[in-house]
């Protein structure tokens, strides 16, 4: 298995995000209880919009070696630009952790809104939105609310990237397709595809 990085920016993205919630009623009350399990995932609908020559074919490649499904693609959250001050060499403080509230040092010191609510980072191949502006304190030290929840806990001292984050998905189908419309600008082509974030 391969991770490939895509060669050509989308024209239009459309992003979901889908929970892993059970739902459960009681039969005698109809009281409904939610309960949230960790495996909520990324769904990234990419489109491009009458590529060149060059640009096709380059697209055509990777498709190609995405659409067995046995290779990953590796997408940037496109169009969506960090909001916080963000400095420092930020990283993991502390193995085995796992869920929604990270902590993390390396941020330069005593910083307001060190990260902001709607950023994005990635830890190890995971994509996070971040969920609530945090600053961090006079040693660097910054505790992130995140979703989608972090699944696998990073070793102690693991890099946070929060400069070019993105994250590992698959074709959510083994079959893609895309116009030709050979008369027009020398040959323009147009694509879309689903991906699935590679929930491992």
């Amino acid at each position: 298995m391969t991770d490939i990085a895509c060669p050509v920016t989308p024209s239009g993205v459309t992003y979901s995000i889908t929970a892993n919630v059970g739902q459960f009623v009681s039969e005698t009350t109809g009281y409904t209880q939610f309960v949230a399990y960790s495996g909520d995932r990324w769904t990234f609908d990419l489109e491009w919009q009458n590529l060149d020559d060059n640009n096709r074919r380059d697209l055509q490649a990777w498709l190609w070696r995405l659409v067995t499904q046995e290779n990953r693609a590796l997408i940037s959250p496109y169009g969506n630009a960090n909001r916080g001050a963000y400095g420092g060499t930020p990283m993991i403080a502390g193995a085995g952790q796992t869920g929604t509230s990270i902590n993390i040092d390396g941020a330069s010191l005593s910083i307001t809104n060190w990260a902001r609510a709607g950023d994005f980072v990635q830890i190890g191949t995971q994509l996070h939105m971040v969920l609530a502006d945090a600053n961090s304190n006079g040693s660097g030290a910054v505790t992130l609310s995140l979703r989608p929840s972090v699944r696998v806990a990073p070793a102690d001292n693991a890099a946070v990237d929060v400069t070019t984050p993105e994250g590992r998905f698959y074709l959510s189908s083994p079959e893609v397709s895309w116009d030709a419309r050979p008369s027009i600008g020398g040959g323009l082509s147009s694509f879309a595809a689903r991906f699935v974030e590679d929930v491992a």
